[in-house]
């Protein structure tokens, strides 16, 4: 779809913001991204507590192929086709996707950034465990 007609569909829900991203869309509610729009299809965020509801109503993932050819998943799930024609159900299926939205910006953000200090820390304690090395050397003669 292009950005005026994902505006247009999501208008009797919710106000959307669009932005393109990766060849589609990304579309943002006021708690942030809770939509993509790949090649012609909506794919709504999911989470640990709503996965099973969109597993049980047969969605299925949002997935592509990595550059070493694993298949990687996302944490979207494809728009049951009723909601398409049912403002309502498509009411529903926003609600949802809204809250895993929400609770994916309020979960800490640490890992990525504790790995990168902890990196770090990791290098710098081993250049000084090397500088130890070397000094104990040279005070036994070594």
């Amino acid at each position: 779809m292009r950005a005026e007609e994902l505006v247009e569909f999501f208008a009797p829900v919710l106000a959307v913001k669009v932005r393109r991203m990766f060849g589609g869309h990304g579309l943002y509610g006021p708690e942030g991204i809770f939509a993509i729009d790949v090649d012609g299809v909506l794919f709504l965020k999911v989470d640990a507590v709503t996965r099973a509801v969109w597993e049980a109503a047969g969605s299925r993932p949002f997935t592509y192929e990595k550059k070493a050819g694993q298949q990687a998943v996302m944490s979207y799930f494809a728009l049951p086709d009723e909601a398409y024609d049912d403002s309502e159900a498509l009411r529903e299926w926003v609600r949802l996707a809204r809250q895993a939205a929400m609770r994916a910006a309020e979960a800490p953000k640490g890992r990525d950034k504790t790995r990168e200090k902890s990196g770090a820390g990791k290098k710098s304690a081993g250049k000084k465990s090397a500088g130890k090395k070397t000094a104990e050397k040279k005070s036994r003669g070594g």
